[in-house]
């Protein structure tokens, strides 16, 4: 756990009370924090993430028939069309989601927070456009 001595530690130091100091680069104390059950006081770094990401969020492929072809079985026009959403996400986010939000306090400062955020869904959808 974290020391003064032990800065790069993975988890934060143990405290009675749930309670932390917030100690500034010259050596003072700028606030105690209390964790509390209410989920109020995040006042250290342990669940902040780094939130870049890369997304393939839409992918569309259609095809059209050509009419010399179409023309032979009395078919005006033949489109198909395979579509995806949410297909790829590149990211070390260890979470679900990285561009997902924590929904309580400043929404633009609670990015990049795991908390309990689910999954965008991936879809994908077929269609087929004939006319005659």
């Amino acid at each position: 756990y974290w020391t003064p001595d032990n800065k790069t530690a993975k988890y934060p130091s143990p405290r009675w009370n749930s309670r932390y100091s917030i100690v500034l680069p010259d050596g003072s104390v700028a606030e105690e924090v209390r964790f509390d059950s209410s989920g109020r006081g995040y006042g250290h770094d342990k669940f902040l993430y780094r939130g870049d990401y890369a997304r393939l969020r839409t992918l569309s492929l259609s095809y059209r028939l050509p009419a010399l072809l179409l023309e032979k079985i009395g078919i005006r026009t033949f489109k198909m069309t395979l579509s995806a959403n949410n297909l790829l996400t590149l990211t070390n986010f260890p979470g679900f989601d990285p561009e997902a939000l924590v929904l309580e306090g400043n929404r633009n400062l609670n990015q990049g927070w795991i908390g309990i955020q689910f999954p965008q869904v991936k879809t994908y959808h077929f269609r087929l456009d004939l006319s005659f």
